[in-house]
Order: C-alpha cells, then sequence, then structure tokens
C-alpha cells in the first residue's frame, strides 16, 4: 500500500502542518475572541470537502460545511464519536483502524480510546479539521496520542491506500454529497482488505432521507458481510450505525470495548455490555429484507426538501437475535428487544406531535429491563 510511503509526512501524527493544526491554538482563536458576545462569522475555507465557515453566536460555535452543520457536543457528534467504539467492540484485534470522512475527529476519538495500536485517519482539509477543533478543543489531545497518523489525503485515497486492516471507520454525515463512499465497489474493496476477525463501521446520517432511501443504502451495505447489523445510536436516530464482520462478535470483546472507555459510554447511557449490545436494531436477515435504494439522477435529490420524520423508526419490522451478531452473548441481550422496539415507538410519537403519547411510552419504556 501507499501509506508507508507516507510515513516521512505523517510520522506519529506529528507531522509539521497536521501537528500544529492540532497541537497549537488555531489561527482563527483571537477571531473568536474579538467575536465573543455577538453573532459573528469567525473562518471561512474552501477545500477538500467543499466550502466550510465557522460562525459564532455567544458561546456557541457552529460549524457548516459543504451545507452541513456540525455541533461538537451534539448527539450526532456522539453517534459519530460511538462509531468509533463500535470498532473496537466488533473487530477481534485492535492493531489497526482506517477511518474515513471524519470531519469533527469524534470517530478517530473513539477509536484511539479503543487503544487501536495503530489509527489512520484522513484529514483532505487541514484548515477544516482546524476550525473543527475549535468545536472541541479537549479532542486535540486525543489526535495527539503516538498511535493517531493523520493523513492529509482524500478520504477514498487512505482507504484504498490501506493494504489491510482490522477496522474501517466511514462517517457519512450527507450521504447524497458522498455517494462514493456508498458505491458498492468500495464497499467491496474494503470487505476484501478486513482481516481476519476485523470489521467495517458506517456511521451514516439517517435524519434526511426517507424510510426506503435509508432502507436501500442500509442494504447495499449489508450485502457485503455475512454478518451485518443495524444500531441505534446511544441517543436519539439521527445517524444510522452499520456493522459488517465475516462472522459474529466474540462477546467477551464486547466486554472489554466497555470496560477501556467506561467513563465517556456512561455519560451516554451504557453503563455495561449488555447496555452496548442492546442498542443493535437488526441483524443480517432483517437488512437484507430491506428493498433495493431507488435511483437518483444527477443533482440533490427530490426527497431533501421533505420531512422524513424518524426513518430509522419506520424501516418496518426490525430482529437482532443475539446469536446472529454475538458469540456467547448472555440470555438478558434477548430481554431488551422489547425496549428497542418501545424507543422507536416513543421517538415515532414525538415526531408526530403527539406528546401525550411519548411521555406515556417513554413511562412503560422505564419499566422494561434496562430501561
Amino acid at each position: 500500500g501507499l501509506l508507508p510511503l507516507l510515513a516521512p509526512l505523517v510520522p506519529d501524527a506529528r507531522t509539521r502542518e497536521l501537528a500544529q493544526v492540532v497541537a497549537a491554538p488555531p489561527a482563527v482563536t483571537a477571531r473568536l475572541e474579538a467575536a465573543r458576545g455577538r453573532a459573528a462569522p469567525v473562518a471561512q475555507g474552501l477545500g477538500a470537502r467543499g466550502a466550510w465557515a465557522l460562525s459564532r453566536d455567544g458561546d456557541h460555535l457552529l460549524l457548516e460545511a459543504d451545507g452541513v452543520a456540525f455541533e461538537a457536543e451534539g448527539r450526532v457528534a456522539r453517534a459519530e464519536r460511538f462509531a468509533g467504539t463500535l470498532a473496537g467492540c466488533m473487530a477481534a484485534s485492535t492493531d489497526r483502524a482506517v477511518v474515513a470522512g471524519d470531519v469533527l475527529g469524534a470517530a478517530t476519538e473513539g477509536a484511539l480510546a479503543q487503544h487501536f495500536q495503530r489509527v489512520d485517519s484522513a484529514v483532505p482539509d487541514p484548515s477544516l479539521l482546524q476550525a473543527a477543533l475549535t468545536l472541541r478543543p479537549a479532542r486535540r489531545a486525543a489526535l495527539l496520542a503516538p498511535s493517531a497518523r493523520l493523513v492529509p489525503l482524500p478520504d477514498l485515497a487512505v482507504l484504498h491506500a490501506t493494504a489491510s486492516a482490522d477496522a474501517f471507520v466511514e462517517v457519512i454525515r450527507a450521504p447524497w454529497t458522498r455517494p462514493d463512499l456508498l458505491r458498492p465497489e468500495n464497499l467491496a474493496r474494503l470487505a476484501a482488505k478486513l482481516r481476519p476477525g476485523g470489521v467495517v463501521v458506517l456511521a451514516l446520517g439517517a435524519d434526511r432521507a426517507p424510510a426506503e432511501v435509508l432502507g436501500g443504502w442500509i442494504r447495499t451495505f449489508a450485502a457485503f458481510f455475512p454478518t451485518s447489523a443495524l444500531w441505534l445510536p446511544p441517543e436519539g436516530a439521527e445517524v444510522a450505525l452499520l456493522t459488517g464482520t465475516r462472522q459474529p462478535a466474540s462477546w467477551t470483546r464486547i466486554e472489554a470495548c466497555v470496560a477501556a472507555d467506561a467513563a465517556a459510554l456512561a455519560t451516554v447511557h451504557v453503563r455495561d455490555a449488555v447496555d452496548l449490545g442492546a442498542l443493535a436494531l437488526a441483524d443480517s436477515e432483517s437488512l437484507a429484507s430491506l428493498l433495493p435504494a431507488p435511483r437518483e439522477g444527477l443533482g440533490p435529490p427530490a426527497w431533501l426538501t421533505t420531512d422524513p420524520g424518524v426513518p430509522l423508526a419506520d424501516l418496518g419490522p426490525m430482529q437482532a437475535r443475539p446469536e446472529r451478531i454475538f458469540q456467547g452473548a448472555p440470555g438478558a441481550l434477548t430481554d431488551r428487544a422489547a425496549g428497542r422496539a418501545a424507543l422507536l415507538d416513543v421517538l415515532r410519537a414525538a415526531d408526530k406531535g403527539d406528546l401525550t403519547g411519548a411521555v406515556n411510552r417513554a413511562r412503560a419504556l422505564d419499566q422494561l429491563p434496562g430501561g
């Protein structure tokens, strides 16, 4: 592969350019202080991921890149970090992970917390990463870990230059803008590069596409892996998390991965391995029943202007049999299936404006195992 050739450029995450981006206070900091207390643009740029702009309204920072808004502390950011966690949970070995599409650096941070010996993260636009770290300065420390290697190349170039890895993580916040990462030929190539016991993790923006489109994307992914699963994020339903492996993951590995990042996982209500395993919403058999993705023409898809509701809750009957996803899972995991269905009912009622129904369903959910 080409990545060994990049070592002089990216030595242990201390490349001159990229290390300065991560370690040093960003150049925009002074402008941030000047803009404090009033809505104002802070910085903007045009790079490999398109146009981006960082703005401030009082103490609130917002990053917009290629028409998509990014917030450092929201549920979506935490779901993307959880994608990195799943890489460590579902992979048999934590030798090497490769991350692409990670604008905020959250998935990379999650993978590093799983103690991968090496995490390569595509950074095609260093100035955009600089802006993203302005949203969460504490993430700089994680990205400076000796095991982190920030590679200044486009996402696909980094993925394709990797000969093999234990985990590939793709973050696709706005899938309609990144069809290259969802193309069957890319997914087939990643599946072929997996080491024994490896995993591909996909964090797919699920809050703008109708259920039939989201379901098609999910089915496309699942078709390349003997064992695949759809996961709910720990909070909300704006991101569809997918894992693809050649065989079910070891339950002892799930326990180890939760222990490795216990403090961060506890903040999103994942207290033990059963809490994490209970987030699996559908197994390979359920995903195979989804309809193929409809074909889209050139330009933005027509459905972008519509309100899709809660697409994850509208995919149809889903089932996640523990034995199809995990090896040696405890019986307590089966008891959580009712809780997953009830949670989706809560989200569906809230989206339709039925607040009374949502509250009543939430109360019932609290009485279920793991509630």
